[in-house]
C-alpha cells in the first residue's frame, strides 16, 4: 500500500527539488565550461592548444544547446548564470598560468569529481530522464578520455574521444 503520509510527500518533493537543483547545476556547468573553454583558447600558447581547447569549447556549446529543451521541459530556468560564466572565467586565468602538462594533470585530477556528481544526479532521475542524464555523464567522460590520453604522451590523437561527439565538428583552421 503507498505511503500517502505527510513525511512521504515531503521526501518526494525534497528529492525532486533535489533533482531539479541537479539539472540546472548540469545546464549552469556547461555555461562554466563554455566560457572556461573560449577563454583559455584565447590564451593559448601554440596553434595545437587552440585547436584541442576549440573542439572543447565546441562540445561544450553542443552539450548546453542539447540539454536546453530537456532543461525547459522540466520548468528549470535556461538564463544563463553570469556568476557561472564570470567562474568560469576566474578559473580560465588561473589554469592558463600552468603549463599545459600541468593544466592537464590539474583538470584530470578535478573530472572525476563532476563524473560522480552526474551519476549521482542521474540516479535521482525519473526512468524517462535517465537517457539523457547519462549522456552528460558520458560527455563528462569524454573529457576524462582526452585528460588521460594528453597525460600518457597521445596527444596526436587526444582530442579523437571529443570530436566523435560532435554534431558540428571544428576544422583545423580557426
Amino acid at each position: 500500500m503507498p505511503d500517502d503520509s505527510d513525511d512521504s510527500r515531503a521526501g518526494k518533493a525534497g528529492s525532486e527539488a533535489a533533482y531539479l537543483a541537479g539539472v540546472a547545476e548540469m545546464y549552469q556547468g556547461e555555461v562554466f565550461g563554455e566560457a572556461l573553454f573560449s577563454r583559455m583558447m584565447e590564451l593559448a600558447r601554440t596553434p595545437e592548444q587552440r585547436h584541442k581547447l576549440a573542439n572543447l569549447l565546441q562540445l561544450e556549446s553542443e552539450t548546453k544547446v542539447r540539454l536546453r529543451p530537456f532543461v525547459c521541459a522540466l520548468g528549470v530556468s535556461v538564463a544563463e548564470s553570469e556568476a557561472r560564466r564570470t567562474a568560469g572565467l576566474r578559473e580560465a586565468e588561473r589554469l592558463s598560468a600552468l603549463s599545459w602538462d600541468d593544466f592537464i594533470a590539474t583538470f584530470h585530477a578535478d573530472i572525476h569529481q563532476y563524473i560522480e556528481r552526474y551519476t549521482y544526479i542521474a540516479s535521482l532521475a525519473p526512468a524517462a530522464d535517465r537517457e539523457m542524464l547519462l549522456s552528460m555523464v558520458d560527455h563528462e567522460r569524454t573529457l576524462l578520455s582526452f585528460l588521460s590520453r594528453e597525460r600518457a604522451g597521445m596527444g596526436d590523437n587526444s582530442v579523437h574521444a571529443v570530436t566523435e561527439q560532435l554534431q558540428y565538428p571544428l576544422s583545423r583552421s580557426h
